[in-house]
């Protein structure tokens, strides 16, 4: 929760932003009897981490990519799993009129890279960290990556792939590279995500960026 931590006191000056101005709308959702396989791809197309996991018109839990990455940690195949039998059944949201700075706090006390946005029963979109981050970049309160982190800094774009990042990591003799989206800090991708991911098969890993694994 670093970034986020240094983003709140921007994002409670001046009028409050609300999630609903910087949430993904509409979320896409998945089926729990689809297979992880499914997901897997949508991660990859559409570039996101994580997707509302939905038992007809109610939601029953979500899947994130680090429960997949899971899965290879404890070398277990996920080609013949549902995403009913990997998500996560914990859903944490927040309301679209509940502000930026409480859905930060909100990330932060939780531990978590996104929230699910619920208006009643209704899945109105998902919040994440960077699109929190991108609210302070809009109000160009930006912290200078050189006021915060060690010098030099080596960065490594969120779109990254994971096995080129690993190896970038390992060349640069440094303990974590930042991730950047454009050139503005969104995370950290550090050698104890690195060590974690060594197990995770390759079939897992060809589908995994940078984004998907880094810590904020």
């Amino acid at each position: 929760g670093r970034w986020l931590s240094l983003a709140r006191p921007m994002l409670v000056e001046g009028m409050p932003a609300l999630v609903r101005e910087r949430m993904t709308s509409p979320a896409l959702t998945l089926s729990k009897d689809a297979p992880v396989s499914e997901a897997l791809n949508l991660f990859r197309t559409r570039r996101i981490s994580a997707v509302p996991v939905m038992d007809q018109t109610a939601i029953v839990g979500v899947l994130s990519m680090s429960d997949v990455l899971e899965l290879g940690r404890k070398n277990e195949a996920w080609e013949d799993k549902t995403i009913g039998s990997v998500m996560t059944p914990d859903v944490i949201g927040v309301a679209p009129h509940d502000t930026l700075a409480f859905a930060a706090d909100k990330m932060v006390e939780e531990n978590v890279h996104r929230l699910i946005v619920q208006d009643g029963l209704r899945i109105a979109g998902i919040l994440s960290v960077r699109d929190v981050l991108h609210e302070v970049k809009r109000r160009r309160a930006m912290t200078p990556l050189s006021s915060i982190m060690s010098s030099p800094v080596e960065t490594v774009d969120l779109g990254e792939p994971l096995d080129r990042a690993v190896e970038r990591l390992a060349t640069s003799g440094m303990h974590g590279l930042v991730v950047v989206d454009g050139t503005w800090p969104v995370g950290v991708f550090s050698q104890g995500e690195a060590i974690e991911l060594r197990h995770v098969p390759p079939s897992v890993r060809e589908h995994t960026t940078v984004e998907q694994v880094m810590s904020y």
